[in-house]
């Protein structure tokens, strides 16, 4: 693909995109700063793969990432929220699209076989290699592999019927 038209591709999905990420990030860790580094790293990182024109579906793909980065992100923060600093979610809130995907990429995560999920939380929540998964549930590299692609295909479907 033409250099050219992959950074014109890649900018038009940032300036879509890019805004809604925030706020997406912002309601799962409420920290503005935290947030836009959150999403950065994503763009960073899809750049950095240059692949994004083979996803089948380019937003379904950055809201999962930023939604896992998010959970890493509390996680490596060890930030604890409180219910005063959640502010109460109304109708108009623009962030109710972000709560509601939030809440549909769980719910997408909970339909995978219970192996499938398992090595997936693995993967995505505690940033394991697969070769740590494989060693940390005694099974082989492959079987990693191919669990990992059933539950990111399962995902993905879910998402798009869904979301």
């Amino acid at each position: 693909m033409d250099g050219l038209k992959l950074q014109n591709d890649f900018r038009v999905l940032y300036e879509t995109h890019y805004n809604n990420l925030c706020r997406a990030a912002f309601h799962i860790i409420r920290d503005k700063e935290g947030a836009r580094d959150v999403v950065q790293q994503v763009f960073v990182d899809l750049w950095t793969k240059q692949n994004f024109h083979q996803l089948q579906s380019v937003k379904a793909y950055l809201y999962v990432s930023v939604y896992n980065r998010s959970l890493n992100f509390i996680q490596s923060h060890k930030r604890f929220l409180s219910e005063e600093k959640i502010p109460e979610t109304s109708v108009t809130d623009p962030g109710v699209e972000e709560n509601e995907l939030r809440v549909v990429i769980a719910r997408a995560i909970e339909t995978l076989p219970d192996r499938c999920k398992e090595i997936f939380l693995l993967s995505r929540e505690e940033e394991m290699t697969y070769n740590e998964i494989a060693t940390h549930l005694n099974l082989s590299v492959k079987t990693v592999e191919r669990q990992m692609g059933i539950a990111l295909a399962k995902v993905r479907d879910y998402l798009e019927k869904n979301s």
